[in-house]
């Protein structure tokens, strides 16, 4: 087949320095054990505990799991080691798995689910080790290059990996018993973080003196120049031939054929192997195919020199919204996918006008001018928004289960998307974390009820920044930590601040974290100093929330985060009293109904100190707010106490239903039994009001 037209992109890897090491650590670490239930959750320790028993089950084992992001991978790989650090006293032989799912999270992961959350395991170990035992702590190692070599090649963007103890345990006497070794995790105030540590290769050995696509030397080549993006007519039907030559003859070629030209990129990608020994380098030629002549889509669509977020090829209408401080039409740019195909941009007539006057038009003629396709942007100038950062672990990032309504958009509360552009917030709030990459659990958070409050007694329209990470250890959101959260936290808040002003942070962050609080205060007092310097906001409040009350564990955190402006200026902090847990009471996590109580309680007490003057309870009655009774959760009843004025109580559900509709008596009390749930009470007396939120 004879090629008449062929435009060759050449993708160039950066340069690489013999035997430079990059490491990283896991994005997500944690070992199972049944325990009672089957649902602990054991990712927030700060070991990774291992164990094998007797039992030909795993009832009674303990069993790591750890997780690594793979896309920061960009070199070629020549060795892999994963490293673990421990203190082993005992014989012990350690068996590396890898596990079909990667997408995992952590903070979810619990010997009940874990079969169905990480897959099958590979059918064999990929790495082993024996170890004697009887030395100081140090890191051991295991070789998994070829683990990440494969998962590189079939394009994965993660990697997971399970340890299994080969046998069951013995002491020195030769009693089986229970010798747990403990490695860190990333959790652990050690440092000693699990580490996936990547050699590059030296490819220069490997290079090679020609390669041709067609016969033709391939544009741009370079010897040690690993991947190709060759583009063909749209019209092409066979896979071009590719031929090399290796630079040393010593060394072996072997040449894989694209499967076809229109597949997955793996699909589309022949395959050069310089092989010597046991020893190879994969080079690469990818080919696509042009558009056909009368193709009038566009490939991409950019604002400000920006990619527009979620733009799609045969999508044609698309909103865009523009910071307050906006005076002048953006700038916008489209490349047609057929890159000889003519584009025409009309910038929108007047930002402010209607929506006809708002929007941008694109038209697309294809290159033998016999379509034409229309794109339009519809742009919005925001009002100035109030924001608020929402950071720390699981609980803010929301584990709630939702229901209908909660992924409903939430009218005039804005949420930061990866673009550094705002979109209409809809739950789950987490979803644009950047530091959260396996967010299939985000559900619904504290931060959804406390921007609805925000919104409902202020006026002011809202801004959301949620950068929220499971499991995470106060030591990552330290500025310069290895993890890089607060760095990335930084720069997504000072992102959003073009759209307004950074009214306040909401933190929920210390399960990994409880057991010790001294050093925990002079953490967080760090952390918040410098979300204050680096913003430039010195008084910027800052509210954090208690942990689950249901675990004694959790005691003297929460009695220090009581007392949080006594080490923190400008401080406050939002109580957990009376929450409930998502599954049972060995999760730290709080279900949907308590998710949403918690955020009222920050809004509780974000809105007197940013909001002078503005009360936290709404009056449906427009009348005073006073206390006209005591109302309280007991003993899954409701009890109104001490009622001080003749009047009438209504009780409504989440739905807004009515419930419950009667007359109290002045110094009377009342108990009302209920099914669980979220009610709002409403006692009213002489045009005063009293509105109390309940959870049963």
């Amino acid at each position: 087949m004879k090629i008449t037209r062929l435009s060759i992109f050449i993708a160039l890897l950066l340069p690489i320095c013999l035997f430079s090491q990059t490491t990283f650590f896991p994005t997500g670490d944690v070992y199972i054990n049944k325990g009672t239930t089957g649902n602990d959750i054991r990712s927030m320790e700060t070991y990774l505990k291992s164990y094998r028993n007797p039992a030909t089950n795993d009832t009674y084992w303990s069993m790591p799991f750890l997780q690594f992001n793979l896309q920061n991978i960009t070199s070629v790989v020549g060795n892999v080691k994963l490293r673990l650090y421990a203190t082993i006293n005992e014989p012990h032989g350690f068996d590396i798995y890898t596990t079909s799912l990667a997408n995992w999270v952590e903070d979810a992961l619990t010997y009940n689910n874990y079969v169905a959350s990480t897959g099958t395991q590979s059918a064999s170990p990929v790495a082993a080790l024996d170890v004697t035992g009887g030395v100081p702590a140090q890191y051991y190692e295991w070789d998994v290059t070829n683990a990440v070599v494969s998962a590189l090649a079939n394009g994965q963007s993660a990697i997971s990996f399970k340890i299994l103890e080969r046998y069951a345990v013995k002491t020195t006497t030769g009693t089986i018993t229970a010798i747990y070794v403990q490695f860190h995790s990333k959790e652990n105030p050690s440092g000693y973080k699990p580490q996936l540590v990547v050699t590059d290769k030296n490819i220069d050995p490997f290079k090679l003196s020609d390669l041709k696509v067609n016969g033709s030397l391939i544009s741009g080549f370079a010897p040690t120049r690993v991947k190709y993006y060759i583009t063909v007519p749209y019209n092409t039907t066979l896979i071009p031939s590719v031929t090399a030559t290796s630079f040393n003859s010593s060394y072996n070629l072997s040449i894989v054929n694209a499967k076809n030209l229109t597949g997955t990129e793996l699909e589309r990608t022949t395959k050069i192997t310089s092989k010597l020994g046991t020893d190879s380098v994969v080079f690469k030629v990818v080919f696509q195919k042009s558009a056909a002549p009368n193709d009038s889509r566009l490939d991409t669509l950019k604002i400000n020199n920006v990619c527009l977020e979620n733009f799609r090829k045969d999508s044609t209408y698309y909103f865009n919204d523009l910071p307050y401080t906006t005076n002048a039409a953006p700038s916008i740019t489209g490349v047609g996918v057929d890159c000889f195909a003519k584009v025409n941009v009309t910038p929108p007539a007047n930002l402010y006008g209607n929506a006809s006057e708002r929007t941008a038009q694109i038209t697309v003629v294809s290159q033998d001018g016999t379509v034409t396709k229309n794109y339009s942007v519809e742009f919005k100038v925001l009002p100035k928004l109030d924001i608020y950062l929402a950071l720390g672990q699981s609980n803010m990032s929301g584990r709630g289960y939702m229901v209908a309504g909660d992924t409903a958009p939430i009218d005039s509360v804005y949420l930061l998307t990866p673009g550094a552009n705002m979109q209409i917030a809809t739950n789950p709030l987490n979803r644009y974390s950047s530091i959260e990459y396996m967010g299939s659990t985000n559900r619904i958070g504290p931060a959804c009820s406390f921007a609805k409050k925000m919104r409902s007694t202020t006026g002011s329209n809202i801004g959301l920044m949620q950068n929220s990470k499971g499991g995470s250890s106060i030591v990552s959101w330290l500025k310069g930590s290895a993890d890089k959260y607060y760095e990335e936290a930084l720069r997504r808040a000072l992102d959003v601040k073009k759209f307004g002003e950074i009214k306040g942070i909401i933190w929920h962050q210390g399960e990994s974290n409880s057991g010790d609080t001294t050093l925990y205060k002079t953490q967080l007092t760090k952390m918040v100093s410098d979300f204050r310097t680096d913003l430039g906001l010195p008084n910027l409040f800052f509210i954090a929330g208690q942990l689950a009350q249901w675990s004694g564990y959790t005691a003297n955190f929460n009695k220090m985060i009581q007392n949080i402006s006594k080490f923190i200026p400008n401080s406050d902090w939002a109580s957990s009293a009376g929450l409930t847990p998502l599954i049972d009471t060995t999760d730290p996590h709080f279900d949907a109904a308590s998710q949403k109580i918690l955020g009222e309680r920050y809004a509780d007490k974000m809105i007197p100190k940013v909001y002078t003057g503005l009360t936290t309870l709404s009056n449906p009655l427009n009348g005073n707010v006073v206390k006209l009774a005591t109302v309280i959760s007991s003993n899954g009843a409701l009890k109104i106490e001490n009622v001080l004025k003749d009047g009438s109580l209504n009780i409504y559900n989440v739905l807004g239903k009515s419930v419950c509709n009667q007359q109290v008596i002045c110094e009377s009390n009342y108990m009302i039994n209920l099914p669980s749930g979220i009610y709002l009470v409403q006692l009213s007396a002489n045009g005063n009001s009293q509105l109390v939120k309940i959870l049963l």
